[in-house]
């Protein structure tokens, strides 16, 4: 999910550095690393050079570039109105599905693996007693998840599915921080600065 404006970070958040390569760049490397294919971006604000340059740094899989597809009304919609542009795109593609902002760069691919382990409907990572991302669903909950309106957001349409969603509980504190403004930037960059 990278359609946003980044309007608290004072920065385009998805092509910030952090420990050598941008945000954006460290997500869809954590999923290629654990095998997850097609790596798929929402885009919005400032989309021609963001697809551009993970076009051309980003491989997924198959050894290809990442897939996209715009949110064009990105200045005036949520996040969760992104993730249904996001979920509904990749709906007969596959028979799961990670979701991720963009701006939780931390996690791993080891993360990313021990939640695949799980064959429950949603999967979600569990640090410290805290949810985090990426959360992985069965692409045939989409039409459920992304088709009434949840003015509370994709959060409040996954409370529909706790009998089927697994917590898995994870060491990877980097399921917990994102990257909102630039102390969060601040904060993520030392966390990195003692893996």
């Amino acid at each position: 999910m990278a359609a946003g404006l980044s309007s608290r970070m004072k920065g385009y958040k998805p092509l910030m550095e952090i420990g050598g390569v941008t945000v954006a760049h460290r997500v869809a490397d954590a999923f290629a690393a654990a095998g997850v294919t097609p790596i798929v971006f929402v885009t919005g604000y400032r989309a021609d050079e963001l697809e551009a340059h993970l076009s051309e740094h980003v491989k997924n899989g198959e050894g290809g570039a990442p897939l996209f597809v715009r949110n064009e009304s990105y200045a005036s919609t949520t996040m969760y109105e992104s993730a249904k542009i996001g979920l509904s795109y990749i709906m007969g593609m596959c028979a799961r599905t990670f979701f991720c902002p963009v701006d939780v760069p931390l996690f791993t691919a080891d993360t990313v693996r021990a939640l695949m382990e799980s064959s429950a409907r949603i999967v979600k990572p569990v640090c410290k007693g805290r949810e985090g991302h990426p959360i992985l669903m069965d692409a045939k909950l989409i039409p459920a998840i992304t088709g009434p309106f949840h003015p509370d957001g994709l959060k409040a349409a996954l409370r529909g599915f706790e009998s089927v969603t697994e917590y898995v509980e994870v060491s990877d504190e980097g399921i917990l921080y994102d990257a909102d403004t630039p102390a969060d930037m601040a904060r993520l960059k030392g966390k990195l600065a003692k893996i």
